[in-house]
């Protein structure tokens, strides 16, 4: 490992942990902004809507939570051991946007779903798929676990 790699790992996780911050933040501003929104409605609400998302919503949160991390796992499956640092790091963090994706759309769908029918059941379906997004934090013990990275390797991403 050259010396110039540990910079380049230090600044791949601190990227991977803005991405993962600003589209948390999104999704906990765009709840908050549905949560006024639906508190000061008055029009009539669509409760045809309402029976069609009753079935979906809940289903499509709990597909993604498991698409998501089978996409992943199957994702890390083809990762060399031989590839170097950089090009894991790049691999580590391309997966984890494609996992954070699927569980926001999800998260989104049960949104968008909470502010056309104001049926509170959308907004805990959208927690329960954050919760699962907030699991899926990039850290540099699942980076070394998930790109099965040890020894010299090991030991200067941890010192960094």
């Amino acid at each position: 490992m050259n010396n110039s790699q540990p910079n380049n790992l230090n600044a791949g996780f601190k990227l991977n942990n803005i991405l993962f911050l600003a589209i948390a933040a999104g999704q906990i501003f765009i709840f908050i902004i549905f949560l006024f929104l639906v508190d000061s409605r008055s029009d009539e609400l669509n409760k045809e809507l309402d029976s069609i998302f009753l079935y979906v919503v809940p289903f499509f949160g709990m597909i993604m939570m498991f698409l998501s991390r089978l996409v992943y796992n199957q994702n890390l499956m083809k990762v060399s051991t031989s590839d170097s640092l950089n090009d894991k790091m790049a691999r580590y963090r391309i997966f984890k946007i494609i996992c954070w994706a699927m569980l926001e759309g999800a998260g989104l769908f049960g949104l968008i779903a909470f502010f056309l029918t104001a049926n509170y059941l959308y907004a805990v379906v959208f927690i329960f798929v954050f919760g699962f997004f907030l699991f899926n934090k990039p850290s540099k013990e699942g980076f070394v676990i998930d790109m099965q990275i040890s020894g010299p390797e090991k030991e200067a991403i941890f010192r960094n």
